[in-house]
C-alpha cells in the first residue's frame, strides 16, 4: 500500500522533508478528502506510542491509530495535521480521491 505522506515524522519512506515545512499549503479539495477519511474510519490497527501534533509537540491523542482503503494507508495524526495545519498530502493521493469520490 501507498503512504499519504512522505515526512520524517510520520513516513517509513521518507524523503528528508519535514512536516513543518508543508503546512499552510491549502487543498483545493480539502472537503472532499475529509470525506473519504470518513468514509474509511475505521481503524485496522493501532500503535501503542502517542500520536503527536508535530508542530506544537503536544501529545493529541494517547495511541495512533492507522486506517486504509486498500490503496493507500494513512494515521490519525496526519488527519489532524492536516484538518489543523492544512499540511500537505501527497498529489497522487488527493488526485486517487478525486477520481474514487
Amino acid at each position: 500500500m501507498k503512504e499519504i505522506t512522505s515526512y520524517k515524522e510520520v513516513s517509513e519512506n521518507s524523503n528528508g522533508a519535514s512536516v513543518k515545512d508543508f503546512i499552510g499549503i491549502p487543498c483545493v479539495e480539502k472537503n472532499k478528502v475529509l470525506a473519504y477519511f470518513e468514509k474509511y474510519a475505521e481503524f485496522y490497527t493501532i500503535l501503542t506510542c502517542p500520536a503527536t501534533d508535530f508542530v506544537t509537540g503536544e501529545t493529541i491523542n494517547e495511541s495512533i491509530k492507522c486506517f486504509e482503503d486498500g490503496e493507500y494507508y494513512w494515521t490519525n495524526q496526519e488527519i489532524y495535521l492536516f484538518k489543523k495545519y492544512d499540511l500537505k498530502l501527497n498529489d497522487d493521493f488527493i488526485e486517487y480521491v478525486l477520481n474514487h469520490s
